[in-house]
């Protein structure tokens, strides 16, 4: 049988003890505990979710790329290896974390992996701090500012100079460096889509032509010369909030539209009745045929910018 070790951590500015031995008010650092998942409060902080197909590169002031993540004002020009190394090669990005708690007044650790390049500027909440080149996990800790605990917090990250490089952005609690805290791709997504989802393959961006993903409804043999139709969609995840929802042929990757296959032709549409669990869409008219056959793909979208 082998050897079963107590759980133990170091106390700070002291000794190794076990829990039991800890007092109130004692900090655990956050070497110990990296690898507890949900440690880091930002999501997707290695850019590996991509659910607007972003090539990498330019973005546009308010502008999204990578899930989660969206340019300043002055836009940003970033982009990710296959391998997670990211390329910063100006402006700034931002992330909202959605009303954190235990935060607010508090120490807080940004870090990212082998910096390279140049120095980090990084803002959380207006609180600005600079992580310089390293390789290893590079940090920052910083006292977040005081507020009611309520709101959202904004973290910003830019580069002091030139271009630089680096891997996989943590923000958590305390003032000790942790690891990165590695989750699956799976459980990103669904913590992604929580913001924003779309009926298409997660690599084919909205507006894109194609069948994959649409959803439809069919009715064969009906009599009267003119229709219209809609069928409710349910997201796969409960939005934070009621999402902008909108509409886009698979024929022809028109947005605001849905597409008739009775008759090969777009018609107009409506997301009706969006909630956080799905919504109604709604067809214009449809010329008259026996085939009553609409299909649509959708967005929709629930981030927060500030």
């Amino acid at each position: 049988m082998p050897l079963i070790e107590p759980l133990k951590f170091r106390k700070s500015g002291s000794t190794v003890v076990a829990p039991a031995e800890m007092e109130p008010g004692d900090q655990i650092p956050g070497a110990y505990i990296s690898d507890i998942a949900g440690s880091n409060l930002l999501i997707n902080g290695d850019m590996r979710i991509n659910q607007r197909a972003f090539a990498g590169g330019a973005l546009t002031a308010s502008a999204f790329g990578y899930d989660r993540w969206f340019a300043d004002t002055g836009g940003a020009n970033v982009s990710v290896s296959a391998a997670g190394v990211i390329t910063h090669a100006s402006g700034t990005i931002c992330q909202a974390i959605e009303a954190p708690r235990g935060v607010f007044g508090a120490s807080i650790t940004i870090s990212v992996g082998d910096l390279s390049g140049g120095n980090l500027n990084v803002s959380v909440g207006g609180v600005a701090g600079t992580i310089t080149a390293g390789t290893g996990r590079r940090y920052v800790s910083i006292a977040a500012p005081g507020s009611s605990g309520t709101g959202n917090l904004i973290v910003k990250i830019s580069p002091a100079t030139a271009s630089v490089t680096y891997r996989e952005i943590a923000v958590v609690r305390g003032g000790d460096m942790a690891g990165f805290d590695y989750q699956p791709a799976a459980f990103l997504l669904i913590q992604c889509q929580r913001f924003y989802e779309k009926s298409y393959p997660l690599n084919v961006a909205a507006g894109t032509v194609t069948d994959a993903g649409q959803s439809a409804f069919f009715l064969y043999g009906v009599s009267s010369p003119n229709f219209a139709a809609g069928y409710t969609t349910d997201f796969k995840v409960s939005k934070r909030g009621t999402p902008a929802v909108t509409l886009y042929s698979p024929n022809s990757g028109a947005a605001g539209k849905m597409y008739s296959a009775g008759t090969n032709a777009d018609v107009n549409g409506v997301a009706g009745s969006p909630g956080i669990s799905g919504f109604f869409p709604n067809s214009g008219t449809i010329a008259a045929t026996d085939n009553l056959n609409i299909r649509w793909h959708w967005v929709a979208d629930a981030e927060i910018t500030s």
